[in-house]
């Protein structure tokens, strides 16, 4: 079974613009997601998917595969799906999300080392315990998984009631043959409402895998969280 990650990622953000590039003790944070990448030993494959040359020419400095996409593509999964036809000799594709610098090339293997055999299983993603302090951040995002360790449901509510609450991480395992069926598939109202594009998958009746990763990581949405995880690189 082969795979190869993509790591799609744009400019144009609309709270933190140009973020692909910004600094992290000493490396733009594109670099940091794609060597995090590269360390995994499951991968075939890392290449960065992007709309703006600036990031081009900052991968081809620090020696990344990296394609042009349009830049008319709403989701890091439209943009993955954009180029999927030239990667038909992988079976397995990792959405490894441009702002996680932190995400360990370690989980990448954990979760395609347990990935289940079962058709119907055509993603899987990342979660970790959440301070009950934190739950009621609409911008970390919960996942409830089953007793098999699906997914049951995410949500920006505080869900279950009471806890304990696991935040979703976004960086997700897909099937390569789902990634079209997936463009090709309707927004249900769950996905509309909470405005959570992988509810689409739950809501047509496939099923998501979680692996829970080996620490924390900080998705980098604004300044602040930049400098949140310039201060963890600097304490390690």
């Amino acid at each position: 079974m082969k795979c190869a990650v993509f790591i799609p990622v744009r400019y144009g953000s609309t709270r933190f613009p140009g973020k692909p590039l910004a600094d992290i003790n000493g490396k733009s944070m594109v670099r940091r997601v794609w060597e995090n990448a590269s360390s995994a030993k499951s991968i075939d494959r890392v290449c960065v998917l992007t709309d703006n040359e600036e990031i081009v020419k900052e991968c081809q400095m620090f020696g990344a595969e990296v394609l042009m996409t349009p830049g008319t593509v709403r989701s890091g999964t439209e943009r993955i799906a954009s180029v999927i036809g030239r990667f038909g000799e992988y079976d397995m594709i990792f959405n490894m999300q441009g702002d996680e610098p932190l995400f360990k090339g370690a989980d990448l293997d954990s979760l395609l080392n347990r990935y289940p055999a079962d058709e119907k299983t055509v993603c899987g993603t990342y979660c970790y315990p959440l301070d009950p302090s934190s739950a009621a951040d609409p911008n970390k995002v919960k996942v409830v998984a089953n007793a098999a360790g699906e997914a049951l449901y995410f949500s920006r509510s505080p869900i279950p009631t009471g806890g304990p609450f696991l935040k979703h991480i976004g960086v997700y395992l897909f099937r390569r043959e789902f990634i079209k069926t997936y463009i090709g598939l309707p927004a249900g109202k769950l996905e509309i409402s909470e405005n959570l594009e992988q509810l689409r998958i739950l809501e047509h009746g496939y099923k998501i895998c979680l692996k829970r990763t080996e620490s924390d990581t900080v998705a980098v949405d604004t300044q602040e969280d930049l400098e949140k995880v310039r201060m963890i690189l600097n304490e390690k």
